[in-house]
Order: structure tokens, then C-alpha cells, then sequence
């Protein structure tokens, strides 16, 4: 069994996704930056449509979590991510929150009038791979866990190629992941 390292938070890789932002962590310090573009295979940003354009985020309350930004921005519809890393153990965190659901959207007085419109959305259903392994089956975001609920999910990979290799499978509606934090192992 692999013990993760009690390294310094900078050492540690965090990375928000659909997001091209900064966000530190008040607590622990630990810099969430945007993931660069040439880690990601397929995927769009969400967006957030409004009756007068579009949002790049939602600013709807993350329940289950002190860190609402890092779960308010994702991507949907990515394939892979390759985060290179030197070759070792890792812990890996995958953050998830669903953005979206079927029928009216939230309203809320103080978007004074710019609130988002509905949008055809069909619940997510994916499979999530890591190194070559399935990791997670069966994961339906709506069904298992709520409509703005955090959900993370902590697995121990070995990193042989230079890479930490992250594989979203749909097998129904697109995929979406908000944010990946790698932590260096023993």
C-alpha cells in the first residue's frame, strides 16, 4: 500500500478545468490553475446561457464543500487528460459536481433579470479510466449524487510513461470533470 507524501502544498498539481483562472485555497494555500489546453484531448468549457449571452461558470452554491470554484467551472465532453508527471506513485483526485439539470433552471433576484434559460440536457452516464485501468464503472452524477452536490473521488496510480492518464468514456449524455489534483506517493 502507497502512503502519500506530506509534501508542501505547492508541490502538489491542481488544476481547475473549463476554467481560465487563478484560485488559492485560503486554508491550505494550494494554487488551482487552468489546465493547459495541450493536457486535454476533446472537451468544451461550460457555459451557463442567459437571456442576454452566456456565463462562463454557474453561480449556483456547492453543497458538500467549502470550495465552490473549483467545482462552478468544468469541461464537458472530454475524452483524455495527460498530465505529465515523473515517474512514481501518485494519488490522484478527480472533482466532480453536475452543473446541470433537466427543466427550469435556478432563479435567482440577484441576477437582475439575466437568468439563465433552459437548455436540452440529457443526465450523464460515463466510465472513468485511469492508466489503463477502470476506475469507475458507472458514474451518473445526477442519479448518484445530486444536481450541485460535490463528489471527489481519491485513487492510487503508478506513473511509468511520464504521465498521469485520465480517460472519460460516455455511455449516455457527454462526459464532464471540474477539476484534478495529482499528489506525489511514496
Amino acid at each position: 500500500m502507497n502512503a502519500c507524501l506530506a509534501m508542501p502544498e505547492s508541490q502538489n498539481i491542481a488544476y481547475l478545468l473549463g476554467s481560465k483562472r487563478l484560485f488559492t485555497d485560503t486554508l491550505t494555500h494550494m494554487v488551482w490553475q487552468p489546465i493547459p489546453a495541450n493536457y486535454v484531448t476533446g472537451g468544451y468549457p461550460y457555459i451557463v446561457k442567459t437571456k442576454r449571452g452566456q456565463i462562463p461558470a454557474t453561480e449556483s452554491g456547492i453543497s458538500n464543500t467549502e470550495l465552490d470554484p473549483i467545482y462552478q467551472t468544468a469541461l464537458v465532453d472530454v475524452e483524455c487528460i495527460n498530465i505529465p508527471v515523473a515517474n512514481g506513485f501518485y494519488q490522484v483526485v478527480l472533482h466532480w459536481a453536475e452543473l446541470q439539470q433537466a427543466g427550469d433552471p435556478q432563479t435567482s433576484v440577484y441576477h437582475l433579470g439575466n437568468d439563465a434559460i433552459r437548455e436540452d440536457f440529457e443526465e450523464r452516464d460515463m466510465s472513468v479510466w485511469l492508466q489503463d485501468s477502470l476506475v469507475i464503472p458507472h458514474l451518473n452524477l445526477t442519479e448518484q449524487y445530486g444536481v450541485y452536490q460535490a463528489h471527489d473521488q481519491t485513487f492510487s496510480v503508478h506513473g511509468t510513461d511520464g504521465y498521469v492518464h485520465i480517460r472519460l468514456d460516455a455511455t449516455a449524455g457527454k462526459t464532464l470533470l471540474n477539476a484534478v489534483s495529482v499528489r506525489p506517493c511514496l
